[in-house]
């Protein structure tokens, strides 16, 4: 069963959240870290991503962390062929060591703009 670490949608303002850190069940393989896309104004500089995550993972109860991966995401709508309007942002992680019963994971999310999103961190 998957672990789920939620902030409901809501505004968020410039800074940077974390969300967990969640304890990872023996076995578990992934990490996902998902935003909701609500009305995403265009970043005020063309240049510049509106959203950076960042995952971390520890192998000894929270002691110490590692960066694991990110990924950023840009502002406005965004629109797939043979998708649509986009509705989510999201990255996917392997996590190290299955059997390892110590392991902690966190996500750190940077807003470089005011926003509406709901965040998930999904470890299964």
């Amino acid at each position: 069963m998957p672990v789920l670490t939620t902030v409901a949608e809501r505004v968020h303002l410039t800074g940077t959240q974390t969300l967990g850190p969640v304890a990872v069940p023996t076995g578990a393989r992934q990490v996902r870290v998902r935003l909701s896309r609500v009305d995403w104004p265009v970043s005020s500089d063309a240049e510049r991503d509106i959203v950076r995550v960042s995952v971390e993972v520890s192998l000894n109860t929270g002691q110490t962390w590692r960066f694991l991966g990110g990924f950023t995401a840009e502002g406005g709508p965004v629109t797939l062929p043979n998708i649509g309007l986009v509705t989510e942002s999201w990255g996917r992680l392997r996590l190290p060591d299955p059997s390892n019963p110590d392991r902690w994971v966190r996500a750190r999310i940077e807003t470089r703009e005011r926003l509406r999103t709901a965040l998930t961190l999904e470890v299964d």
